[in-house]
Formats: C-alpha cells, sequence, structure tokens
C-alpha cells in the first residue's frame, strides 16, 4: 500500500504575542522592584541615585530589545509556514488535470485524434515556457503543480508581501467562459482560507497567464473581458498575455 506523507503545520504566528509581552512587563516590574528595595536597603546612599536609574533603564532596553526580537522571530516562522502550505500534485493528478485542460480547448478547436496528441505537446510547452517567462521577470523560483488544500495551482511563488498562486490558459480567440473565471475564482478562495487558517502575514494574489496565438487587436479585446469578468475578485489580479510564438523564439529557436 502507498504512504503519503502527511505535512504537519507548526504554527508560531498563533502565539499570543500580547499576553507574552504581558507576562515578560509584570516579571521585569517585579525585578525593579525588588532591586530598588535591595539598592535602597544597602548600598551606599552616595550611589543609590544611579543605582536606581540602572534598575530602571536596564529592564527596560532588556524588554525592548526581547520585543524585538520576537517580533523579528515570529515573521520569519509566519513566512517559513506560509511556503509549507503547498504539495506537490502527484503525476496521476497532473496527468488528469493537462488532460482536461487539453480536451477543454480541444473541443474550442473542434479537434479529435491525431491532433490531440499534437496539441497537449503543444500544450505542455506553452506553459513551460509560460512560466519560464515569469520566474525571469520576477526573478524568484516556481513551484510548479501544486495543491493548495484541494485546489490545484500550474504553480505558486512567494515573496516579501505576497503568496502569488499562477493559473494558465492557452486560448486562440479572445474569448473565455465564465465557467472557467468561476472555476478559478473559487479555487483562489479554498486557498486563501488555507493561507488564512495557517494565519500567513503575506496578501494573496492571482496570477492568470493567458498564453495566445492572437493579433493584438484581439487581445486588447480579451485583457479588456477579463478585466471586467475579474472586477469582484476579493484578492489582487495580475493579468497576463503571453504571444506562444514570441516565447518559442526567446528559449527553443537559435
Amino acid at each position: 500500500m502507498n504512504r503519503q506523507s502527511k505535512t504537519i503545520y507548526l504554527n508560531f504566528t498563533r502565539l499570543n504575542l500580547p499576553l507574552t509581552l504581558w507576562i515578560a512587563f509584570l516579571i521585569a516590574i517585579s525585578l525593579i522592584i525588588t532591586s530598588i528595595i535591595i539598592i535602597i536597603s544597602y548600598a551606599d546612599p552616595s550611589l543609590r541615585g544611579q543605582l536606581v536609574a540602572l534598575a530602571l533603564l536596564l529592564p527596560l532596553i532588556g524588554m525592548a530589545l526581547t520585543f524585538l526580537f520576537l517580533k523579528r522571530q515570529l515573521k520569519r516562522f509566519s513566512h517559513k509556514v506560509t511556503t509549507e502550505a503547498w504539495e506537490l500534485m502527484l503525476p496521476e493528478e497532473q496527468k488528469q488535470r493537462l488532460n482536461a485542460q487539453v480536451h477543454e480547448l480541444a473541443s474550442a478547436l473542434n479537434l479529435k485524434g491525431e491532433d490531440l496528441s499534437n496539441l497537449k505537446a503543444a500544450y505542455v510547452l506553452a506553459e513551460d515556457l509560460a512560466l519560464r517567462q515569469i520566474e525571469q521577470e520576477k526573478q524568484v523560483s516556481l513551484k510548479r503543480h501544486v495543491r493548495i488544500a484541494d485546489a490545484q495551482f500550474d504553480a505558486v511563488f512567494f515573496d516579501k508581501d505576497y503568496s502569488t498562486l499562477v493559473e494558465i490558459a492557452f486560448l486562440v480567440t479572445p474569448s473565455i467562459s465564465q465557467k472557467k473565471i468561476d472555476t478559478v475564482l473559487a479555487k483562489v478562495q479554498r486557498a486563501l482560507k488555507k493561507f488564512q487558517k495557517i494565519r500567513s502575514d503575506r496578501k494573496v494574489k492571482l496570477l492568470f497567464i493567458i498564453v495566445t496565438q492572437m493579433e493584438p487587436e484581439a487581445e486588447q479585446q480579451l485583457k479588456k473581458s477579463l478585466a471586467e469578468r475579474f472586477s469582484k475578485s476579493t484578492v489582487d489580479v495580475d493579468i497576463r498575455l503571453l504571444d506562444f510564438e514570441a516565447l518559442q523564439r526567446i528559449y527553443t529557436e537559435d
């Protein structure tokens, strides 16, 4: 029987920071009061003023440094947890997803039989080249074919402020079904809930990449249509149109 490893999320971001600081504050006050009592009782009268000042100042400095350290560590742990929120899709899942995407495109193009094999090869190439282009532009390393909760994405990457979900579509006409848009947005919402569950401090963004073989006028029409359809999204959406032939010239042709 095949066993799949399970990820255990250590959620350091759930630490109650205000409560921790209150406890530290009370301990510091107790130490300050104890130190002042000892100084008044046993210290040389000529040195009491300086010693009391030190007794007040040093714990406050220590508290400030501790607060900054805790804040930095919590941010690091939060970023680490965010990057562990995704899992690689299994090969069978990747194959099923690819076949579904290719058959959807084939239906739009009225292709059957042997043409499906050529279309599948073109789709795989288009996806790979598009992701390479994004890696070059963003200067990031993409995690390809991932699952966040039960939502599947072509890729995901993380930077200082955002967890970016990448979805790719291949279009040859300036139209995309509302069902496709709704499906993508529903997936984003499920992923967003996952990030909220682990209390990630990064925002979530969708990078929707359209690989096309269209004239500039048709691309502009498509851009306008997509902007309107994604206008009600609850997360930021970045729409990119990439020309398939241009990508091949950049990455495959001599």
